[in-house]
């Protein structure tokens, strides 16, 4: 079975991409390397189970509405 859940860097990560910011930005505000986050950021869409960071939003949202 894969392990689906984030971990404490690519929580990080996953916040700043649900605001929209790019992998750039992102490396740039928590002081980790471009490579990095890149790699975090595929990790991420990987477990979530998506290609992009809009459809990681869209899933995102969806997970919200199901809540209320």
């Amino acid at each position: 079975m894969i392990d689906t859940k984030l971990n404490e860097k690519e929580e990080k990560v996953y916040k700043l991409l649900l605001k929209g910011l790019s992998a750039p930005v992102i490396a740039d505000k928590l002081s980790y390397t471009r490579d990095y986050t890149n790699y975090c950021k595929k990790r991420i869409y990987f477990k979530k189970g998506v290609v992009s960071q809009v459809e990681l939003l869209a899933l995102r949202i969806a997970e919200l509405e199901e809540k209320q």
